[in-house]
């Protein structure tokens, strides 16, 4: 959880690529950010599932549920607007 912190604090700030420290520690940043984004797939799914389901089983005439995860930009766009801790 700490890596995912730590993450967070560097994708809302800029995250250098000029030298091959920076590129290194800047791929990890983006890999520890996309894992957790990734891991929220899952859950995500399911429950999409389960309510598209429930809405067969109900019988209500609706649409299916819809769910992508956020992309990358829009995650660095939003912490970039939350007051650091």
């Amino acid at each position: 959880m700490k890596d995912v912190l730590r993450a967070g604090e560097a994708l809302a700030g800029d995250v250098p690529w000029n030298n091959d420290s920076e590129a290194e520690a800047a791929r990890h940043v983006f890999s520890v950010a996309n894992n957790w984004r990734d891991s929220h797939a899952y859950p995500m799914r399911k429950m999409r599932y389960e309510l598209a389901g429930q809405l067969r089983k109900q019988k209500f005439k609706a649409s299916p549920p819809v769910a992508r995860l956020k992309r990358m930009p829009s995650i660095r766009r939003k912490l970039k607007t939350i007051p650091a801790t």
